[in-house]
């Protein structure tokens, strides 16, 4: 699974415990509260190692592009999807 998948079902998790809740006509219980709050810490871990993913592809294409190679950067790329 990778970065992507693992935050699409972290996002999911968190939303099916949501809406549980909400259909049951309650508020969330404490536990509940905290395993959200974890998904959330999870989702955020995996937005910023998204974000330096995407920042170091950029950094590849950029210097592949002052070399004038024309050579595209693809680790960022790869490393999302792991």
């Amino acid at each position: 699974m990778n970065l992507k998948q693992k935050r699409a079902a972290a996002l999911k998790a968190a939303q099916d415990l949501i809406a549980a809740a909400k259909s049951g006509g309650r508020d969330l219980t404490s536990d509940e509260t905290a395993e959200v709050n974890g998904y959330m810490t999870e989702i955020k871990g995996y937005d910023a190692e998204l974000e330096r993913i995407a920042a170091q592809g950029s950094l590849i294409d950029g210097i592949a592009a002052l070399a004038g190679d024309g050579a595209k950067g693809d680790q960022g790329e790869q490393d999302a999807r792991r």
